[in-house]
């Protein structure tokens, strides 16, 4: 009878061990390559290549859930992670309506909206 209060509870305290998906990511663009192995994936953008990319999730996430992203370099500091709730995520980008994440240069976009700096995020370290 009270079973969703009962998981609610046990969430919030922590009593249900944590899961780690292995989340599987596909390219749009042949100058964009990802290298998945049991730990991490990896994307790489073709240097001579100046332009936006996507890298798209291949499962649907029906659960909480934490990401965590390490940049090892990007052409002046931009890297837009987020989400993009589109069929085809290239027609509008973070700027689409859709577009919730954080980019570079202390951007956090809001439904396609750069809210500069919200929450003290001052971009990527």
């Amino acid at each position: 009878m009270y079973e969703a209060e009962l998981k609610a509870a046990c969430m919030f305290y922590g009593l249900f061990p944590k899961r780690c998906l292995n989340l599987s990511l596909k390219s749009t663009a042949q100058d964009l390559s990802i290298v998945e192995d049991d730990e991490r994936t990896t994307v790489r953008q073709n240097a001579s290549s100046h332009r936006h990319q996507v890298a798209l999730g291949t499962e649907v996430i029906e659960t909480l859930a934490a990401w965590k992203v390490t940049s090892v370099s990007c052409s002046n500091n931009w890297l837009f992670a987020g989400i993009i709730a589109t069929e085809d995520p290239n027609q509008g980008g973070y700027g689409s309506s859709s577009a919730f994440g954080w980019a570079g240069q202390g951007q956090v976009y809001l439904g396609g909206t750069n809210n500069q700096g919200l929450g003290g995020w001052v971009g990527w370290q």
